[in-house]
């Protein structure tokens, strides 16, 4: 059982120049059970699931017990430009705590790792 690699990747240039609707990334790997939920955030606010498209898990390899998936938030051009923080809000039961988050934003272009703090009481930790 494996927890999942968080990678988020910004719309890429070519999509910015042609002021076409931006596409941010976010790929979720090496993980194992295949259960697993993918959630978008905009500035720490939940964006609609009408925002985005999460693929089904699949193997990454044909001999591999590990998964991967990926999830395509589409993103206003402008809504970029602006310098708004996308989050990609990853949860899977092998994660501490069982999220995981990683946001990218205009003017980090490399995604930065953020902790998630989450208080969870003794009765919650012990609920599936």
């Amino acid at each position: 059982e494996n927890p999942p690699a968080l990678y988020v990747f910004p719309p890429p240039p070519e999509q910015l120049s042609a002021h076409e609707t931006a596409t941010v990334t976010c790929l979720a790997k090496g993980f194992n059970p295949p259960d697993l939920f993918i959630r978008w955030l905009r500035n720490g606010e939940p964006l609609p699931a009408s925002d985005y498209v999460t693929m089904p898990p699949a193997t990454e390899s044909q001999s591999a017990r590990t998964y991967f998936t990926y999830s395509a938030l589409s993103v206003a051009t402008d809504d970029w430009g602006a310098g708004n923080v996308f989050t990609c809000l990853v949860g899977h039961e092998r994660l501490p705590l069982q999220v995981a988050q990683k946001s990218v934003d205009k003017s980090s272009g490399k995604p930065t790792s953020v902790n998630v703090s989450l208080v969870l009481s003794d009765t919650a930790s012990s609920c599936y």
